[in-house]
């Protein structure tokens, strides 16, 4: 009887080894990820912190759990550091599964339907050297898949003129558009927003200026689009909302999915 349980006890601890090497050889792979935005395409932002947080902290738990369980052993010995163990310990467990459910409601926000030639409003990112960013290129060639399906649409492109801008965002949308052989009598220019709440406000101000379609679909990355439609439902937009997903960059998934994770949370408490 001792035998089978010294054997059970082999493959549990064989098992939980397995499972630590596979979550740090993951992790070491994601931090590298979040990584390359930054050493590549001059990108850090939050997402990027906390990407290295989350990353590191599991590399540290699953890479040396023997040091892990001696720092316990620490805050065991008073009652108050005990609570203060479990408390931290909870908070690491809901924050791990509110990455979990926010990354499954962002992707299922990516795939909302969008209605007959609804009115596609492009949210603006950053023009660099007069030419739309990596990331705008994406929302402009998601913005022609999209007046290419629905062919009585409309578009409006958004975005004001930063300082280190040549040009507003909604003007790069729209000139890239025309460029691309699209008849200007179905694109719209609003170029003086400053953010996502703008960008949307704006733009359905254009939509009920011109008796545009008050049904939209939001054109932007699929990890903006949960918090985007957020924003247009706190706007007063009273259409369908519906989504049109860019195809992010490879380099920037994790980096701007993560700083998503801490947006949601802002935008529903403070937005």
């Amino acid at each position: 009887m001792e035998m089978y349980k010294r054997k059970d006890r082999e493959k549990l601890w064989l098992i939980k080894k397995i499972l630590r090497i596979f979550a740090v050889l993951a992790a070491c792979v994601f931090l590298c990820w979040f990584i390359v935005p930054m050493a590549f395409y001059n990108v850090f932002n939050i997402g990027n912190v906390l990407g290295f947080f989350v990353c590191g902290f599991c590399i540290l738990v699953c890479a040396f759990p023997k040091r892990i369980k001696k720092i316990k052993q620490y805050f065991y010995f008073r009652k108050w550091t005990r609570v203060l163990w479990r408390a931290g310990k909870v908070l690491i467990i809901a924050f791990y599964v509110y990455i979990g459910v926010a990354t499954a409601a962002m992707i299922g926000a990516q795939y909302a339907p969008s209605s007959e030639n609804a009115t596609g409003i492009v949210l603006g990112a950053q023009v660099r050297n007069g030419r739309p960013s990596i990331v705008l290129r994406g929302r402009i060639d998601a913005a022609e898949r999209y007046l290419q399906a629905h062919p009585e649409a409309v578009v409006i492109g958004t975005g004001g003129q930063g300082e280190d801008e040549a040009m507003s965002e909604g003007s790069c949308i729209v000139k890239d558009l025309i460029e691309r052989g699209y008849d200007s009598a179905r694109l719209f220019t609003e170029e003086t927003s400053v953010n996502t709440e703008e960008n949307l406000k704006n733009a359905y101000q254009i939509i009920q200026d011109n008796g545009l379609n008050e049904n939209i679909t939001i054109i932007t990355d699929g990890f903006h689009q949960l918090r985007a439609r957020i924003i247009a439902l706190r706007a007063g937009i009273k259409g369908e909302i519906g989504a049109c997903s860019a195809d992010t960059h490879w380099a920037f998934i994790p980096t701007y999915y993560a700083r998503e994770w801490l947006a949601l949370p802002y935008e529903l408490i403070f937005g």
